[in-house]
């Protein structure tokens, strides 16, 4: 068997075999030995993957994508929805726009992030 230490670079399907071979009754001295990882990951792997398949880790960590996606995404939106206002805010309501600013706006507007149009 390999030799290596994969406490760092292991994959999902590698831990939940490890894990499989404990539950057939080898013990985690012997698997720790036989892979290279110190205890502290293999228990670290035994509460985090403990009792699942590949196919529920997976789809577990698709839901939190999906979740992470969404916070991004509403992020992004209220970023320029604040740009927008920004720009109604700064408008002096002559039909200049945000290209149109003085220095000091537009020290605010690189303070807080945002672009003026070009």
């Amino acid at each position: 068997m390999m030799r290596q230490a994969i406490s760092d670079r292991c994959y999902d399907e590698q831990i939940v075999g490890i894990l499989k071979e404990h539950q057939a009754g080898l013990s985690a001295t012997e698997l720790c030995r036989k892979y290279g990882v110190s205890d502290a990951p293999f228990y670290q792997w035994r509460s985090k993957y403990g009792g699942m398949t590949v196919s529920k880790r997976l789809k577990s960590l698709e839901q939190e994508n999906g979740k992470l996606k969404g916070l991004l995404a509403d992020a992004m939106l209220g970023r320029l929805d604040l740009a927008r206002d920004a720009r109604k805010l700064l408008s002096t309501g002559r039909g200049e726009d945000c290209r149109d600013l003085g220095d000091r706006e537009q020290g605010l507007f690189a303070a807080s992030g945002l672009r003026t149009r070009r």
